[in-house]
């Protein structure tokens, strides 16, 4: 079966809701990280002309198959196509050289050209958001919702999620200090990203679209309280003259 090419979850509405803020239409989009093309099919469906690219064939593949130019990659490989807006989509923590990837980026961008970056700040969590997700998650796998193991319990559980990520993806404050060696920084905003876990492990639950509203309610409340960390990190910016 295709996949339907409009078929859009709450991760995704996020992201357009902020992208609707910061790109302008029409523009030329290079999406870094498509995953299965639900962002770039949305994206086009708005009016946007997307190129896309991603080093998981099996998602190229879903993206393709949703009408996506998406192409196998690992950026800065693929399409060197002159575009209005790079955008990285939880995907820059994961690229090894980040100063020859954005330096591939600007080199991309037409003139007044922009990078968009939406990715998070997982070592900012604290032990209270923790156990706040924790909580939430362990309530939702009682009730018989398939919640990854790895939501569990216990007393280590800020060491492990240090453990779990300090060694294997860039700080925010690593992969901000490349963009800004390349880039002049317009706007940043911290965003939810808990409810993305939700999301990932309830995709195909029928209760799964109310579960996961209510848990980014509940996320988007506790972090407007100053009670919960915000770990979503969202930035635009424009290349530094002359660099």
């Amino acid at each position: 079966m295709q996949p339907d090419p409009l078929s859009v979850d709450q991760p995704t509405e996020a992201t357009l809701a902020f992208l609707d803020r910061i790109l302008t239409k029409p523009c030329r989009v290079l999406e870094v990280g498509c995953g299965e093309g639900r962002l770039a099919a949305g994206l086009q469906a708005r009016g946007f002309r997307v190129v896309a690219v991603d080093q998981d064939a099996a998602n190229v593949q879903r993206a393709q198959a949703r009408g996506v130019d998406a192409h196998c990659a690992s950026f800065p490989d693929g399409p060197h196509v002159e575009v209005d807006a790079v955008l990285f989509t939880r995907s820059l923590h994961h690229v090894d050289e980040l100063d020859a990837a954005l330096a591939s980026a600007r080199e991309r961008l037409a003139p007044r050209g922009h990078l968009v970056v939406e990715d998070w700040a997982w070592e900012g969590v604290d032990s209270k958001t923790l156990t706040w997700a924790h909580s939430l998650f362990a309530a939702l796998r009682a009730a018989g919702l398939p919640m990854a193991a790895e939501w569990q319990l216990d007393a280590d559980r800020l060491q492990r999620w240090q453990d779990e990520h300090e060694h294997h993806i860039h700080s925010s404050a690593r992969w901000r200090e490349a963009v800004a060696a390349h880039f002049e920084v317009l706007g940043v905003e911290p965003a939810p990203y808990f409810f993305r876990y939700c999301s990932r492990d309830l995709a195909d639950e029928p209760a799964g679209r109310a579960v996961v509203e209510s848990v980014l309610a509940s996320e988007r409340q506790g972090i407007a309280l100053g009670d919960l960390v915000p770990l979503g990190l969202n930035l635009w910016a424009r290349p530094l003259p002359g660099v």
